[in-house]
């Protein structure tokens, strides 16, 4: 293992003492928005339910986020130790390197991947283990100034004695985390992202549905597109075209300078036919409009925009293709690739694309796709690619069983660095 949990290894400072030492945000929502309380981080401990009501409305407290626990030791019944899209670079530093896990909390790098530390304090718990770790996004200025992780669970209310998810901020480079649930409908939350612009604005994906337990069984809890202005500290719930009670699923990408613009495909895997699709704003989250409607009907799982936002790549799962637009979105082409998975386009280079497959396969295209590209063998099915955004000849790869791999060439060659399943989370 690398080096030790940093509370582990703490011995003279008590997680209470962490816990009173973190930031956290009190106030309101700006004028011209829904109204909404400040949400403090009270209600831990021996409170009972109706006190901790009044002081705790958004269910932020502690709760049990202050019993370090390990997870599981390995996946059980359908999970496959998947750690989504969770892989997050440091902005200025690509040493610095976040990875979710399901069930067992966060992992962090600082030395480029050779050392990891577990991060959970602060993070709620079950019986068995963390909640699923979806989605990291980095402060504009850094991951010690800020990061948000947006968690999912079934889909629940968030004031439910059973809602360990939802979304957290830390603001000490991950060592602890506060809930951020204030005005958002349930505590499945799978996307969230800086405006970097005004690292004050944040958007959040939230999926809708039923509950699959016995608790609030039949009670449909939705889902959305939701807009900070305060830092997190409160949600409001984006207006968006034609949007009703259905199972969405928000997989948020941020792209281009000032004005920032914002593009997510929203799906409805119950009912493709009922797909919101493509979705942009131009105006940091404050309002979006559809486009591309070719593809709005498709089970698009995996898209990428390129930084002058021109050219956008997506991928329709279980039919392996990808679709290419060099005008913004106006325009596609199918491009007949075996893609299935994520998809990245180099932010230096329009032409360099790496993607995966429904197997272990990553893929290197050098020609935006208009060829074979070059192919490696993993271990296991790619879920997340990221660029180093402050040197883009480094990459990171995370695969099912928590296995890193890292480019120094822009994904020319990969070395797996480690398997954070054996080395680091079972250690």
């Amino acid at each position: 293992m690398g080096r030790n949990n940093v509370f582990e290894s703490s011995k003279g400072l008590s997680p209470v003492s962490l816990w009173r030492g973190m930031k956290t945000f009190h106030g309101v929502l700006l004028i011209g928005l829904i109204f909404l309380p400040g949400c403090g981080g009270g209600g831990a401990g021996g409170e009972s339910q109706s006190v901790q009501a009044q002081t705790d409305p958004c269910n932020n407290g502690l709760g049990n986020g202050d019993q370090i626990i390990s997870g599981p030791p390995g996946p059980t019944g359908a999970d496959f130790d998947q750690p989504f899209r969770s892989v997050a670079i440091d902005p200025g530093n690509p040493n610095i390197v976040f990875v979710g896990t399901e069930k067992n909390g966060i992992c962090k790098s600082t030395d480029g991947g050779t050392t990891w530390d577990r991060l959970r304090y602060g993070l709620w718990h079950g019986a068995d283990g963390y909640s699923e770790a979806w989605d990291i996004a980095i402060h504009p200025q850094g991951s010690a100034t800020g990061l948000f992780l947006a968690m999912t669970g079934g889909p629940l209310p968030i004031t439910s004695p059973n809602a360990n998810a939802g979304v957290y901020r830390s603001t000490d480079g991950g060592a602890t985390w506060v809930r951020k649930n204030c005005g958002i409908s349930n505590h499945k939350t799978n996307s969230v992202i800086y405006d970097p612009n005004n690292p004050n604005v944040l958007i959040l994906g939230v999926e809708g549905g039923f509950p699959s337990g016995t608790e609030a069984a039949g009670q449909y809890q939705d889902g959305g597109l939701y807009r900070s202005t305060d830092g997190g500290a409160n949600w409001n719930l984006i207006s968006l075209p034609t949007y009703a009670n259905k199972q969405g699923y928000w997989h948020l990408r941020a792209r281009g300078s000032a004005p920032t613009t914002f593009y997510t495909f929203a799906f409805n895997y119950i009912q493709l036919s009922e797909n919101l699709g493509f979705l942009r704003s131009t105006n940091g989250g404050q309002t979006w409009s559809q486009f591309a409607p070719s593809l709005q009907t498709k089970f698009i799982v995996g898209f990428d925009v390129s930084a002058d936002q021109q050219t956008i790549f997506a991928i329709e799962r279980d039919a392996f293709t990808a679709y290419k637009s060099t005008d913004g979105g106006t325009n596609w082409t199918s491009m007949g690739t075996n893609g299935n998975g994520p998809i990245r386009v180099s932010p230096a280079n329009v032409n360099l694309v790496l993607f995966a497959d429904a197997t272990n396969k990553l893929y290197r295209s050098t020609d935006g796709l208009s060829s074979s590209p070059q192919e490696f063998t993993l271990d296991d099915q790619v879920q997340d690619i990221e660029f180093a955004p402050s040197n883009p000849s480094i990459v990171y790869v995370a695969t099912r069983g928590y296995r890193i791999y890292k480019s120094l060439d822009a994904g020319g060659s990969w070395t797996k660095i480690k398997n954070l399943r054996a080395e680091v989370l079972n250690q």
